[in-house]
Formats: C-alpha cells, structure tokens, sequence
C-alpha cells in the first residue's frame, strides 16, 4: 500500500513538473536554417533573416528576453539594445541591400539597455536605473564616451525595462511597478514621466 502511495506521489510529482515546466518555459523557433518560412504572411509581403546572434537564449521564461530589444533607424543604420550584454549595438547597411555589412558595439558597460531615441546630435539611451545620453561626433557608429551624460535617476530592479521617447522637445520616461498588484512607495513606479531633455524637470504624465 506504502508503495502505491508513494508511486502515486511520483507520478504527480512528474505530471505537475512537466506541466509548470511547459507552461513557464517556451523554446523559440530555430533559425538554424537561416530560414523564417513558419511565418504567414499576406500577398505581396516578403520577409527575410536581417541579423543574428544578438543575445537571448533558446529558451524563454516569462518577461523580457536578455536578447535583442528596442531597436531604432538612422543613416542607413539599425541600432539594437542588447540588455543581456549591456551594449548598444549598430548594424550598418551603407549599399541598402538590406543585410548589414559591419556590426559595431556602439557603447558597452551599460545596465540593461532597453531602448533607444535620437534627438539632434544626442543618442539617448534607456538603462534600468538611469537614461543617459551620448554623441557620436564624427558619425561612425561609435559613441564618443567622452560625451555620455546622465540625464534622469530611475529606480531598479523588478519590472527592469525603461521605455522612452521624444515628442514635442520632451523626453517620455515609462517605468515599471515593482510587482503587479501593489501600491508603490517609490511614485515614479508604475507611471510615465514627461521630462524635459536634460532631465532637470520631470512630471507624472
């Protein structure tokens, strides 16, 4: 009877491993094949593998993928956020036929980058814990460090990704909760913040 009982415990034991297991990890497609033919697309539309090896893993667990974020179009070139490895990075397509000839780390050493905007000579960058900017004076994809600034505090940890946008000569600042049903002690939490661009003024929008 002991053996039964205990042989019933294992069973469920692995049933409800496997169950937990499938439904909080999830394994990306394999592109192996440099192929992306899994996706349906409508008449007229084509698609193509553009980069690769950017970060991220197989497999995924709920939230954000350590992998290639927010990415943003200048001059011919694709700058990725990798939040896994802290850097920004260019992918640059000077003959426009859409495969990128040179790959450059634009700016490394960051906290989790996440996102990317352009404003004028500035490249304005979202880190978990503060947006900074920086130049990249003679426009060779590289950010002359010697110009970074730091332009808003934010507080980290827990809902870790920092969205951003300029609009109107303002900077948008979203930063996540701290869980899912709380209520924050820290009100830049859960909020997003119209800022002006060197971050000295910031308002709940």
């Amino acid at each position: 009877m002991n053996k039964v009982i205990i042989l019933l415990i294992v069973v469920i034991t692995v049933i409800g491993s496997i169950y937990i297991g499938t439904d909080y990890f999830t394994i990306r497609p394999s592109l192996q094949e440099k192929t992306v033919d899994f996706v349906t697309l409508p008449p007229g539309f084509k698609i193509a593998l553009f980069a690769e090896n950017l970060g991220g893993s197989v497999i995924s667990t709920p939230g954000p993928n350590p992998g290639a974020r927010f990415m943003e179009f200048k001059n011919y070139t694709v700058f990725v956020a990798i939040p896994g490895e802290g850097i920004i990075v260019t992918l640059e397509d000077k003959d426009k036929d859409s495969v990128p000839e040179i790959r450059k780390v634009f700016l490394a050493k960051l906290t989790r980058p996440h996102n990317i905007a352009f404003y004028k000579d500035w490249v304005y960058i979202a880190e978990e814990d503060k947006i900074v900017r920086v130049q990249d004076a003679d426009g060779d994809n590289i950010a002359e460090v010697s110009t970074l600034e730091k332009v808003i505090d934010l507080p980290s940890g827990s809902h870790w990704t920092r969205t951003i946008r300029i609009f109107d000569d303002a900077l948008y600042v979203s930063t996540g909760s701290t869980c899912n049903v709380c209520h924050e002690k820290d009100l830049r939490r859960a909020t997003i913040q119209k800022c002006s661009l060197d971050g000295k003024q910031c308002v709940i929008f």
